[in-house]
C-alpha cells in the first residue's frame, strides 16, 4: 500500500509554494475527518485555473499526467512507492465555495497541513459521485453514514441538504437522517 503521508508531505508543500488552490477530497479526506477506511488513490479538488500549476508540482514529485477527460484529470504513478491520483476540477460555483471553505488540517508525524474539505462538503462530493456512478453507491454511501454519524450534532444539516436536493435526491436524505438518529 502507498504511504500517502509521505506523498502528501511531497506534493502539499509545493502546490502551496505555486499558490494552488486545492483540497483533499475523497477516501483519504473521509479517514482525515475521523472515519478511518480503505483506498488506493488520492483525490483533490482543484480550482480549474490552477490546473497547470498542479500538473507541474505533481511532475516534479514522480507523477505523470495520464488524461484530462471533461472535469477529471488522472496521474499515474511514474516511481516507487506513489499512488494514482485524481484531480476534479472546480469550476463551478460550489465547488469553488468548496476550496474556500476548505480547512488546514495537520496530517503526519511531520504534521503537513494539509487542505481538506469540510464534512458537509464532502458528503456533497459522495453524493455527486453516487449520481455520476452507481456502481459506487455502495462505499460512498458508507462514507456519508459514517460522517453523518459521527458529525451529527455538528453538521450543518442545511448545506447538506442543499447537495441533496441538487441531484434529486431528498428521499436519500431522510434515509441519512433516519440512520444517524436512530428514527
Amino acid at each position: 500500500m502507498p504511504d500517502f503521508t509521505r506523498i502528501l508531505e511531497r506534493i502539499v508543500p509545493r502546490l502551496d509554494d505555486l499558490g494552488v488552490r486545492y483540497a483533499l477530497i475523497g477516501g483519504l479526506a473521509v479517514s482525515a475527518h475521523g472515519c478511518i477506511r480503505d483506498t488506493h488513490d488520492i483525490d483533490f479538488l482543484v480550482r480549474e485555473p490552477d490546473l497547470e500549476a498542479f500538473d507541474k508540482a505533481a511532475i516534479e514529485v514522480g507523477y505523470q499526467l495520464t488524461e484530462r477527460l471533461g472535469t477529471m484529470s488522472f496521474f499515474e504513478l511514474f516511481g516507487a512507492g506513489l499512488a494514482p491520483m485524481d484531480v476534479l476540477h472546480a469550476a463551478r460555483p460550489s465547488t469553488l465555495e468548496m476550496l474556500e471553505r476548505a480547512d488546514r488540517v495537520p496530517i503526519g508525524k511531520r504534521g503537513v497541513q494539509v487542505k481538506i474539505v469540510q464534512v458537509e462538503d464532502l458528503i456533497g462530493l459522495k453524493v455527486y459521485a453516487i449520481d455520476n456512478n452507481p456502481k459506487r453507491r455502495s462505499k460512498d454511501w458508507n462514507d456519508i453514514v459514517m460522517l453523518a454519524d459521527r458529525f451529527r450534532d455538528r453538521l450543518d444539516w442545511n448545506r447538506v441538504r442543499s447537495y441533496f436536493s441538487l441531484f434529486g435526491r431528498e428521499g436519500e436524505l431522510e434515509t441519512l437522517r433516519r440512520e444517524v438518529h436512530g428514527d
